[in-house]
């Protein structure tokens, strides 16, 4: 398949994939305001004489309800880092694993809103919901770098140089040499955020000369058989582009291992924040199905 064919699928997978997860998230948020938008929107003193007080208060069974379904989609969530500690299971996809983790992470933070009521009304509710803000929004902004991840397609890049030997012998192993002579994008010690994103300016200009090195290799050959190559510009340009790739690869593969550390504390943090909150509200006798009606509201 020709690379802008490849590119051209990969962006179409990318806007789909963010269109259902907008779709979901649209939807959910939907139904949970037309069920109790009129409550949401009163003041804390104003809500206890809304008919639905009892039902959608965050120790109602509709509200902590909401909250028993976060704290599932929580646990959903992390089963993605399963996959990932035993990738030799090989059950399912990693893309399939990551997408239905953005939607579970997505999806638990709606309902964790809907739980509190739209009001944060003690520390421990607070830190929580801080804490799940923040694994979101860091959880988001690593899938969307993961999508601009470029693939290193190494046995492309070879087949695409050893091509030009066609029109001047050993010319595509010239290129491959001094491409290979170029240094890759390297972390010297612990990869941390901080370091990486330190190096990134540089990296991106070091992919930006393995680009510009493909055309330098080729223009004196360029002058010798001006109609050959202006057949394969578009050839040439795709070299360049794969050249360019093995560099980007390496670098983002760097920053999203870096991110991932971040993301991860954040989901630490939150999942025992998580299990302190359920805890209280277990002892102050918030406990759902478990409680008589009427019972701690």
């Amino acid at each position: 398949m020709p690379l802008t064919d490849t590119v051209a699928s990969r962006d179409g997978q990318r806007v789909a994939g963010w269109v259902g997860l907008g779709l979901l998230l649209v939807g959910g948020a939907a139904a949970v305001w037309m069920r109790g938008g009129s409550f949401y929107l009163l003041s804390s003193h104003e809500r206890f004489d809304h008919p639905d007080y009892r039902l959608l208060s965050p120790g109602g069974p509709l509200g902590q309800g909401y909250g028993v379904i976060a704290a599932a989609l929580v646990l959903a969530n992390l089963s993605y880092l399963l996959r990932r500690r035993f990738a030799r299971w090989r059950v399912g996809s990693m893309r399939a694993w990551l997408d239905i983790h953005v939607a579970t992470g997505v999806l638990a933070g709606l309902f964790g809103l809907s739980h509190s009521a739209l009001q944060l009304r003690n520390p421990v509710a607070t830190v929580t919901m801080i804490s799940l803000g923040l694994t979101l929004a860091t959880g988001v902004v690593g899938r969307f770098l993961f999508l601009f991840v470029p693939r290193a397609d190494l046995e492309r890049l070879q087949l695409r140089c050893s091509s030009f030997d066609a029109l001047e012998p050993g010319l595509g192993q010239t290129l491959l040499m001094r491409l290979e002579a170029r240094p890759l994008p390297q972390v010297v010690g612990r990869v941390s955020l901080p370091k990486v994103l330190w190096h990134q300016a540089r990296w991106m200009r070091e992919a930006r000369q393995r680009k510009r090195l493909v055309h330098e290799t080729l223009a004196p050959y360029r002058a010798r058989h001006p109609e050959e190559f202006q057949l394969l510009r578009a050839h040439v340009a795709e070299t360049a582009l794969l050249a360019a790739d093995v560099s980007r690869a390496v670098s983002y593969d760097y920053l999203m291992r870096s991110w991932r550390g971040f993301h991860r504390f954040f989901a630490l943090l939150m999942l025992a924040l998580l299990v302190v909150h359920v805890a209280v509200a277990w002892y102050y006798g918030y406990r759902w199905i478990f409680t008589k009606p009427g019972a701690g509201i």
